[in-house]
């Protein structure tokens, strides 16, 4: 597991300092919670102040802002899967290609290691890298909650949230992992991966704007996670973790044949 150690190390500042700064804004929002279930009333002659658009887009008018997990899934539950999911895709965008970019391809093919076994080791760092930082915003979520601790939430709801923000994360890091083994820049790689993360949240924006666009909510693997329908429904539709799952696999299976028939410059 040297190809693991050493990609793990590398990343580790990174992860540091993104779990500090997402545990910082999770905290920052949910320290607010009091104050505004204290001024529901007044919160709410504000909301209705907004078009029933804008409302919709932003899952506003669907979700509680008096209940503590209401208040969690519109205001904390967006950065964590917009953010997170950035952070994926920087993670996994150049993690096959820089041995390339760095001219370190034929150090490192030149030892008793198989490719396969390449893409699995920095797969797994990938991997361990999402695993802990969503256990950094679990355990600063759940610390959030503890500025109302007379308010109420349901641990089932809250670990579906999670679940969802991880499968979505997974998803954007499979694919940015196979354009890194497709692609010869790491620039171009990073690029179009991000472009992909935001895309896809606007996407899911404007799909919420009008009925005439909501098929569009489809293309967006933001929509697929809508905090305001996990609430609701207490789950997350099937479907979507199929879809969600399927392209998963097939880009990290599709990561592995590329990479194993690439013509990597040295």
């Amino acid at each position: 597991m040297i190809i693991f150690r050493r990609e793990f190390r590398r990343g580790l500042k990174s992860l540091i300092i993104w779990c500090l700064i997402m545990a910082g804004l999770i905290l920052l929002t949910m320290s607010v919670y009091s104050q505004m279930a204290e001024q529901q009333e007044e919160l709410q002659k504000l909301l209705d102040m907004y078009p029933e658009s804008f409302k919709k887009a932003f899952g506003i008018n669907e979700l509680d802002f008096g209940s503590l997990i209401g208040f969690y899934g519109a205001e904390a539950y967006f950065m964590i899967t917009l953010f997170g999911s950035v952070f994926a895709v920087l993670l996994a965008a150049p993690i096959l290609v820089k041995e390339e970019n760095d001219k370190t391809a034929e150090f490192l093919l030149s030892k008793p290691v198989t490719r396969t076994r390449i893409v699995s080791e920095k797969l797994a760092a990938v991997a361990v890298n999402l695993i802990l930082f969503n256990a950094a915003v679990v355990m600063a979520s759940v610390a959030g909650f503890r500025f109302a601790p007379e308010a109420e939430w349901d641990a089932g709801i809250f670990g579906t949230l999670m679940a969802g923000a991880l499968l979505l994360q997974t998803t954007f890091a499979a694919v940015a992992f196979l354009l890194s083994a497709i692609l010869r820049k790491s620039r171009n790689i990073v690029a179009a991966s991000l472009g992909l993360v935001f895309v896809s949240y606007f996407i899911g924006v404007i799909s919420s704007l009008s009925e005439r666009l909501e098929y569009l909510k489809y293309v967006s693997f933001f929509e697929y996670m809508d905090a305001a329908d996990i609430i609701k429904q207490g789950s997350i539709d099937p479907l979507y973790v199929f879809i969600l799952t399927a392209v998963t696999a097939v880009s990290v299976g599709a990561a592995y044949t590329r990479y194993r028939r690439k013509d990597i410059a040295a």
